[in-house]
């Protein structure tokens, strides 16, 4: 079983790629010596929840996902092809973020670049509401010094 969470998300995207995009999205987790792969249709939104509740709350030691990226912002990635994903990959206990290049016809999977200022800057954005939300909602249920 081959254990590198990249390769393994290249080879789901390649295996996956529609003339519509990538779907389902896809996100794959370590958690000690296991390895899990989460499939879903959701918004980009909704994967990057998955994935930061799965780093919270679950203990995934690593994590990676990709979503696609909207078409406005596939260009300004600069990518080879039209189509493209934002990967976010958390190891070594730190964010990597980049994207993966692909097309449809015939179908081709570039090598992740994580220099990809673009990619860096919308799931940055993302991961950042998302845990500023998820910091509010844990305020409300803080109990009061006194109760």
């Amino acid at each position: 079983m081959h254990t590198n969470l990249a390769w393994r998300l290249r080879n789901c995207v390649a295996a996956t790629i529609t003339k519509k995009g990538v779907y389902p999205h896809h996100c794959l987790w370590r958690r000690g010596d296991r390895i899990f792969h989460f499939r879903t249709e959701g918004l980009p939104e909704y994967l990057v929840r998955v994935a930061c509740e799965l780093l919270l709350r679950h203990g995934a030691e690593e994590l990676i996902f990709g979503f696609d990226a909207h078409e406005k912002d596939v260009k300004k990635m600069g990518l080879p092809y039209a189509d493209g994903l934002v990967v976010g990959h958390f190891r070594d206990k730190q964010w990597h973020v980049g994207v993966l290049a692909y097309r449809y016809a015939p179908i081709m999977v570039d090598e992740f670049n994580w220099h990809n200022a673009v990619a860096q800057g919308k799931l940055r954005g993302m991961i950042e509401r998302y845990l500023a939300e998820r910091a509010e909602r844990t305020k409300k249920l803080a109990l009061p010094d006194k109760l």
